[in-house]
């Protein structure tokens, strides 16, 4: 993003113009927005916020007898399981959410997904009533930016020509961010 007088320019990657735009909203991680606003205050407003990393893992398998459908994981790569299907209008079969913990994730933040995927698996089957897993496939993702552990404690940044919103700005949850989303339209909806 280049500020110029009146508004913004966004730059393609060969640094030539692709749009301008009287006014800007910038809704992602702010490690990622903090350059794109290189020069704004605002960019020095969001150096602060910090974030955890979390690599996350699918896991099909055969059924499992078992009764529960989510655990908070301590002392293990895990932190939180979900059984998926439980969960409205997911298709039918057994599937595992698997988030490693902010730690093990860290740690383990440039590896192999597939290599991640299949340790995710090993540590859901160490559990009690996992054990039987036989999974059909897996798959994992790595979020660099999954969860603040320091958001800016505010709902959105706003001036005449910029608003910045997201997780970042009020805290680690999905609520946080559609907070910040709702008082960034507020914002933006003000000065049109």
């Amino acid at each position: 993003l280049q500020q110029t007088s009146g508004g913004w320019t966004v730059l393609g990657v060969d640094g030539q113009p692709l749009v301008r735009a009287r006014h800007v909203v910038v809704a992602v991680p702010t490690p990622q927005a903090v350059p794109l606003l290189s020069g704004h205050p605002f960019a020095a407003a969001l150096d602060p916020v910090r974030y955890a990393p979390c690599w996350a893992a699918m896991v099909v398998a055969a059924p499992l007898d078992i009764h529960w459908t989510g655990a908070h994981v301590e002392e293990s790569p895990l932190a939180w399981i979900a059984r998926n299907q439980t969960k409205p209008g997911r298709p039918p079969g057994e599937q595992w959410v698997l988030h490693a913990s902010p730690e093990w994730s860290r740690e383990h933040l440039e590896d192999d997904a597939v290599d991640v995927a299949t340790r995710l698996t090993e540590a859901a089957q160490a559990l009690p009533g996992l054990e039987a897993m036989v999974p059909t496939s897996s798959q994992a993702h790595r979020w660099r930016y999954a969860l603040v552990t320091e958001p800016l404690g505010k709902p959105c940044l706003h001036d005449e020509y910029l608003t910045v919103c997201g997780d970042g700005l009020l805290g680690g949850r999905v609520e946080a961010a559609l907070l910040s989303g709702l008082a960034a339209a507020e914002a933006v909806a003000a000065t049109v």
